[in-house]
């Protein structure tokens, strides 16, 4: 059968030739200098070449490479073609939309509007590095959170008493159940990367500030995994009003004496990244540290006449004026009610069986 030398089997050739294939393998290795390719066009031909061998073509390139081009012949990579030209990739905007970290500013009637990053994924990489910096960040804010377990006064807004014939609740209700929804949250996704990347750690689904470490743990480091997980069924609590929005034939059991319903919603990875961005932020809005969102106004903007004003806020979260979304108008305090006044009289005068004070 002959012997085996480094890959080549010698047969019936002989000695000499398998001496000559042995040094032949065992001289040392000499880089070959590759060929200048031409910056545009296609290929050399090569008169070496045999005739069988099909060279590839700069459309072949293309297509390995994900390099676009245009009617005019001229190919760009994605990320650096012009305006006008027809990507053969489409992309898409982020997931986020209006929430997108690299959000777009684009004018609609005549008016800003925020939309997302275009990305040839799910979610940007803006927002992937987001998530990222969010699940390090996670563990610390779900044990603060966890401290204010027994805290009932609200960070922000008017402290309310209200007179009830049945016994209090030792404890905050609304931060017992974002803690343990934030762990379901966690650990659902982490069991997933963690089957799909074949590790050994599972985080558990203990109410506890080592099972959200743990679980923040394997998402941060797989992070890429974590996006690319395809749709598959995922258990999720929310409320009443919130599901009667979700589409009919929807799975799920409700709990009407608690207000709130377990469903079976088919997610993915992108879908991942927004939930848990989201519920980054919701953590940190009930420990206080996010800006409460801004009131809107009824009062007509005197500049543009539409009625998008909305309150703005000092450094102390205190109301100072408002803030036109149309025209960009600002308004102190005092200016806000004498437009306030203004738009009062004007209402008056074309409407004279009004009465004003």
């Amino acid at each position: 059968m002959g012997r085996r030398i480094y890959g080549v089997k010698a047969r019936t050739l002989g000695t000499d030739k398998v001496e000559a294939v042995r040094k032949h393998i065992d001289r040392p290795h000499q880089k070959q200098e590759r060929r200048p390719r031409p910056p545009s066009g296609p290929p050399l031909p090569n008169p070496h070449q045999r005739a069988s061998y099909k060279q590839p073509t700069l459309v072949n390139l293309a297509n390995s490479l994900h390099i676009t081009g245009d009617h005019m012949g001229r190919y760009y990579w994605v990320h650096s073609a012009p305006a006008d030209a027809e990507l053969d990739d489409p992309q898409r905007e982020c997931a986020r939309a209006h929430h997108c970290t690299n959000a777009r500013i684009e004018t609609e009637n005549g008016r800003p509007v925020r939309r997302g990053a275009w990305t040839p994924r799910g979610i940007c990489d803006t927002c992937a590095t987001h998530l990222q910096r969010a699940l390090h960040q996670l563990p610390d804010l779900w044990a603060r959170l966890h401290d204010e377990l027994g805290n009932k006064t609200p960070h922000h807004g008017p402290r309310v008493t209200v007179g009830k014939a049945e016994p209090p609740v030792p404890i905050n209700l609304a931060v017992d159940a974002l803690l343990r929804q934030a762990v379901h949250i966690l650990a659902s996704w982490a069991e997933r990367v963690a089957a799909t990347a074949r590790l050994n750690t599972e985080p558990g689904r203990r109410i506890h500030h080592t099972t959200v470490g743990t679980a923040c743990r394997i998402l941060a480091a797989h992070v890429s995994t974590l996006l690319a997980l395809p749709e598959e069924p995922m258990l999720r609590t929310m409320p009443l009003h919130q599901a009667a929005t979700l589409p009919p034939g929807t799975t799920g059991l409700v709990h009407p004496a608690a207000e709130y319903a377990d469903v079976i919603l088919p997610l993915d990875g992108t879908q991942a990244g927004v939930e848990l961005l989201e519920l980054h932020h919701r953590i940190r809005r009930m420990l206080g540290e996010t800006r409460p969102p801004a009131r809107h106004l009824p009062t007509p903007c005197r500049c543009c006449g539409h009625r998008l004003l909305f309150e703005t806020h000092d450094a102390d979260g205190q109301w100072d004026g408002a803030h036109c979304r149309n025209c960009r108008a600002e308004y102190t305090l005092a200016d806000y009610w004498v437009l306030v006044q203004e738009t009062a009289q004007a209402v008056a005068a074309q409407q004279p069986h009004l009465a004003t004070r």
